[in-house]
């Protein structure tokens, strides 16, 4: 009984031909005998529509709450099905029939009237040919012809596979790739804290990236994280990596889960393994205490590693080509891979169903899969005025170069022949507060070779020796400082203090000096009859990291200023620095020139301190000067 309201009258009027949907089972219907092997089931629906999909059931009793068995589908809305009877056995059978009409959804069923009878019958003898191309009797046959052994392959290439099918079904292919090496990476960057005296994790503020698998908290010790990981029958751990920060990490390994060797301590580092396992366990002891960052990186390499490159549909003709129309022959098919960060022996694997039957090929032989090596993580730490070191990880082990110089990238080189996933290199002998240019050549066993752009980092402050003055009683305005003198981009900044601590307060006196090695120290300004210790600063900023690294030296005594007469002091009004002079030389008007009205006069000048100057300019008229300017 359709249960609808009058006051919604417009809905019910255009619902009508929905709420009719039906489907019907004419054949068999009840009381048929069945000797034969296929038996064509019929069915009618009202609203017919080829495009709607029936699927094909039977049941020992007419009530579907109590289930019912697949037979096939869904299949076109053709009115009827071939059946193939062989894999039941002989009994009494209700037909149960699902359509469903895709546009709008909607499901209706029905079950035959009766049940049928099935009977014996001679399974070599077909009543109908065609029924062979619905029924499934048939599986699809496969074969990969590319890549199909001793090939080596790089980047993004195709895999083709032929596909044979003459009961022409809907197939569906899966494609894998086993790797026979396979490097796999784990990271965890987590923050820790105490919650109740238990270790927890603060998922609020902190990130993680890669596979994440969270470390579990073992009531035993409080700074101690453990984690089991287990890699599959079929892959094999054959080789580890880990690096840490502010942890310690040991490992175990087992075949079993349950006998493990015993607990070995990993520095940063590959171990290669004495065999293959099937388990790993990791536990962390961290070194720095709670609420503080910590990291964690395990690389692994695994044997015979399934990587599924896809599920497709071969009814997509992007994917396969039926170029004759002949079912008896194969339809070829193709896809791409791309292999990037991939290097081992390899195979292919193809399967392909038909919902009921399938059939898998393998590649006749391994292929190689032989990419270049992918240099990641690239960062410089350690950075002091001398050294730096140069720290990297790559997907397969190699070994590097690394070019560096201060004016070119390739001025200087370092090779480490050593073939490792992480590497870390130090630069010595370099100049303090300096910008080197580097870049980094990573080379795998095949000499398949990769390089970083063109980087940069800076050294940070070289070490500062105030030379002079270090002891003394001075009564002039001009006292001369000098300390060892950088060939780097550092400045130096002047102090004077009451003792010999800069960190309980110094006086500066200037900054931004130019590391010429000596400065004329104006002390006009300061208390005379008093002593003061000299303190010279080197400063060096490094803008690539946005960090400002010092280095300071103080006098060994204290320095005594008495009064002095400023006015006898020499006003040196073209420098503060009594080092050199500055040049100066006048290019125009040079001599022999006649001029009137308004002229240029040109000159150079040169200060090897780069001192603020100031010039006076002025024409002698034959015994007379008329001064013009004074200008900074």
């Amino acid at each position: 009984m359709r249960k609808l309201l009058a006051p919604v009258l417009f809905i019910l009027m255009l619902h009508f031909s929905l709420a009719d949907y039906s489907i019907t089972v004419t054949y068999p219907n009840g009381g048929e005998v069945i000797t034969t092997r296929y038996v064509d089931v019929n069915w009618t629906t009202t609203d017919f529509d080829p495009n709607d999909q029936v699927t094909i059931y039977y049941d020992t009793d007419n009530n579907k709450d109590n289930g019912y068995v697949y037979v096939y589908g869904p299949v076109d809305n053709t009115g009827h099905f071939e059946w193939d009877l062989m894999q039941m056995p002989d009994g009494n059978y209700y037909v149960y029939l699902r359509i469903t009409k895709v546009s709008p959804y909607i499901v209706r069923d029905d079950y035959s009237d009766g049940d049928f009878n099935k009977a014996g019958f001679d399974w070599n003898y077909s009543s109908n040919a065609v029924s062979i191309k619905v029924n499934k009797q048939h599986a699809p046959d496969v074969n990969v012809t590319y890549p199909n052994g001793n090939e080596t392959l790089s980047g993004v290439f195709d895999i083709n596979f032929s596909v044979l099918d003459i009961d022409e079904d809907k197939l569906i292919a899966d494609i894998n790739i086993e790797l026979h090496k396979f490097y796999k990476e784990l990271v965890i960057s987590k923050c820790s804290q105490f919650l109740e005296n238990k270790l927890s994790w603060n998922n609020t503020v902190c990130s993680t990236s890669g596979t994440l698998h969270y470390l579990e908290y073992n009531g035993d010790d409080a700074n101690y994280l453990s984690k089991s990981i287990y890699l599959g029958d079929v892959n094999r751990l054959i080789s580890l990596e880990i690096s840490a920060r502010n942890a310690n990490v040991y490992v175990r390994f087992s075949d079993d889960n349950s006998s493990w060797t015993g607990w070995q301590q990993y520095s940063n580092g590959v171990t290669l393994l004495n065999g293959a396992y099937d388990y790993f366990q990791y536990k962390v002891i961290f070194t720095s205490p709670f609420g503080k960052f910590f990291s964690l990186k395990i690389k692994f390499v695994l044997s015979n590693y399934s990587i599924f490159i896809g599920n497709y549909r071969l009814d997509d003709p992007n994917i396969c080509i039926d170029a004759d129309n002949n079912i008896a022959t194969a339809n070829e098919c193709s896809v791409d891979y791309n292999s990037a960060m991939q290097n081992s022996d390899a195979n292919v694997i193809v399967k392909v169903s038909d919902t009921v039957l399938e059939d898998t090929d393998k590649s006749d032989a391994e292929f190689t899969i032989d990419n270049n090596p992918v240099i990641l993580d690239v960062f410089v730490s350690d950075q002091n005025s001398n050294s730096a070191k140069i720290n990297f990880s790559t997907n397969e082990p190699t070994t590097f170069t690394v070019y560096y110089g201060k004016t070119n990238w390739n001025d200087n080189s370092q090779t480490v022949s050593d073939s490792n996933y992480t590497h870390s290199h130090l630069l010595t002998s370099l100049d303090p507060c300096t910008k080197y240019y580097y870049k980094i050549c990573a080379k795998d066993a095949q000499n398949n070779e990769t390089c970083t752009q063109v980087m940069e980092f800076y050294t940070t402050a070289g070490s500062t020796t105030l030379n002079n003055p270090n002891s003394g009683t001075f009564s002039q305005r001009y006292i001369t400082v000098e300390w060892n003198q950088d060939a780097g981009e550092d400045t130096i900044s002047l102090y004077y203090d009451n003792d010999n601590n800069f960190e309980n307060g110094a006086i500066l006196a200037e900054k931004g000096i130019s590391d010429s090695g000596s400065r004329e120290w104006d002390v006009l300004q300061i208390s005379k009859g008093q002593s003061y210790y000299v303190a010279v600063r080197r400063v060096c900023y490094d803008p690539i990291r946005n960090v400002t690294t010092y280095a300071i030296d103080y006098s060994d005594n204290a320095i005594t200023i008495n009064e002095f007469d400023a006015n006898k002091q020499r006003a040196f009004n073209t420098r503060v620095n009594k080092q050199h002079a500055p040049d100066v030389n006048v290019t125009y008007p040079n001599g022999g020139e006649n001029l009137s009205g308004t002229f240029s006069i040109d000159f150079n000048v040169s200060d090897p301190e780069g001192d603020i100057l100031t010039a006076d300019v002025n024409i002698n008229f034959v015994d007379a000067i008329n001064w013009l300017y004074h200008f900074s």
